[in-house]
């Protein structure tokens, strides 16, 4: 019976929407919800209708009076559930995602408890519709409304909504530097031209972003990866350490590596090149001339050259890897070194460098250093020790 009152609240304003009688059926449903207890179903078809209404003549004086039923914290909750199931529950249809401004106005207002009523459900169950309402902002086709939503995201410091808004980020950066594009409407980070997205200008400017680094990844599979990305973006460079012993050396200078290469403004891509020249001592600078050695990377290539900083091995291997051909002449004129480094590397197994190591000097006409591996003797050729003929007996034996 209430679903079947609320269809009927809902489709009444809707059936001639802006004509005198749908107006007439909104100040009834109106009245309704501005009671001192207004019924759920009153309430649940305000929401549908603020929702699904496109007449600021219908919207505004019904956003008016949820307002004044939502000075209630227990009314809000249970709005603010309503919405949630209106935009992103299994029955919504494409109408139901648009971001009207009226709806924006409802969810950008103060809530009873301080905030935003838009954080005021912001807890499991209100993922949802904080993810809803990134994208709604994002793919806002209403100029002024997507303004109007990325400001409002740049100055909210809600725990819940910094971490959407670094999580759609990364995530983002991650499809990017795969070469895939990410799904949603919260993308790409920059357009053709350079210019940031919304999401990236809400980024950029809320002051609580980045999140401090929590070890083992944080909320995020993909914050793990690309999370220091986002504090490139920020100008957070002296975060790179806090990033590195949070979540590993290998993710983070593979990030800015990725950084690098991605369709972004100088200024973001020469800050990726600057944290890596200016990585401390320790796992990230060996992770960087390792992927450096194999000449796989460009960047990482420039990076060490450009710092001038070696691994902790052979330093005359590492200059002959990088292609840093007037140091390795003079730290290792006969080549003794190159080849000493090669036989330990043959010994030990590993071939991750031989291939670089035979390239670079096919390509410079220099001696390849690797050891030729000595071929095996096949088994029908392998010479056996001849029987030793059986001594003659001695004389006078028996």
């Amino acid at each position: 019976m209430r679903g079947g009152l609320t269809d009927r609240l809902v489709a009444r304003p809707l059936r001639n929407e802006g004509g005198a009688a749908s107006r007439r059926a909104t100040a009834r449903l109106c009245r309704g919800v501005r009671r001192p207890r207004p019924p759920a179903a009153r309430l649940a078809a305000g929401v549908r209708l603020l929702v699904r209404a496109r007449d600021e003549r219908l919207t505004r004086p019904l956003r008016a009076a949820l307002e004044a039923a939502c000075a209630d914290p227990a009314v809000l909750t249970f709005v603010l559930g309503r919405l949630a199931q209106a935009v992103e529950g299994p029955w919504h249809d494409d109408r139901d995602g648009a971001l009207t401004p009226e709806l924006l106005a409802f969810l950008g207002g103060p809530a009873p408890g301080g905030g935003l009523r838009l954080t005021a459900y912001a807890g499991a169950r209100g993922r949802g519709l904080l993810a809803w309402f990134v994208a709604a902002v994002c793919g806002a086709d209403d100029e002024e409304v997507r303004e109007a939503g990325v400001r409002l995201l740049g100055g909210c410091g809600h725990p819940a909504l910094l971490r959407l808004l670094e999580g759609e980020f990364v995530r983002h950066a991650d499809a990017e530097l795969r070469g895939a594009s990410p799904y949603g409407s919260t993308g790409p980070l920059w357009d053709a031209e350079g210019r940031p997205s919304p999401l990236t200008r809400a980024c950029l400017a809320n002051p609580g972003l980045p999140l401090e680094p929590v070890d083992g990844g944080g909320f995020s599979v993909h914050s793990t990866r690309s999370g220091v990305l986002l504090a490139v973006l920020k100008g957070r460079l002296d975060l790179v350490p806090d990033y590195m012993r949070a979540r590993g050396a290998s993710g983070t200078v593979g990030a800015l590596l990725g950084g690098t290469r991605l369709a972004a403004p100088v200024a973001f891509t020469g800050g990726c090149r600057v944290a890596l020249r200016a990585l401390p001592a320790g796992a990230g600078r060996e992770e960087l001339c390792r992927v450096a050695a194999t000449g796989r990377d460009p960047a990482a290539l420039a990076a060490v050259r450009e710092a001038g900083v070696c691994w902790g091995g052979s330093r005359a291997a590492f200059l002959y890897l990088t292609e840093q051909w007037a140091g390795y002449d003079a730290a290792d004129p006969d080549g003794g070194l190159m080849r000493a480094f090669c036989a330990g590397e043959a010994r030990g197994g590993s071939g991750a460098y031989r291939a670089r190591v035979r390239e670079l000097a096919r390509l410079t006409g220099r001696a390849d250093p690797w050891p030729t591996p000595v071929p095996p003797v096949p088994p029908q050729r392998r010479r056996h020790p001849a029987p030793q003929a059986a001594e003659p007996p001695r004389a006078g034996a028996t």
